[in-house]
């Protein structure tokens, strides 16, 4: 299984060398904001610190990323 999960991967890399620079931009962009969506419906945390900054799972897709918290070890620390 893992084999074809490997071929898979490749393929899709290929293809990826053929895009221009302003594709591969936007294929990043949606990724990304793929995995910030994740984070915000599964963590308490990323859900909490992303409605403090005024970021609702709506406007994941919406606002520029600069909007994001940046988030580091020190404030994850429950301590």
């Amino acid at each position: 299984m893992g084999y074809i999960r490997l071929l898979r991967d490749l393929y899709q890399l290929k293809r990826n060398t053929a895009k221009s620079e302003k594709q591969i931009k936007m294929l990043q962009d949606k990724k990304l904001r793929k995995m910030l969506r994740y984070a915000y419906q599964h963590s308490a945390y990323y859900r909490r610190t992303f409605t403090q900054a005024g970021i609702s799972e709506e406007n994941i897709d919406k606002i520029p990323l600069k909007q994001f918290p940046v988030i580091d070890k020190e404030p994850m620390s429950l301590s």
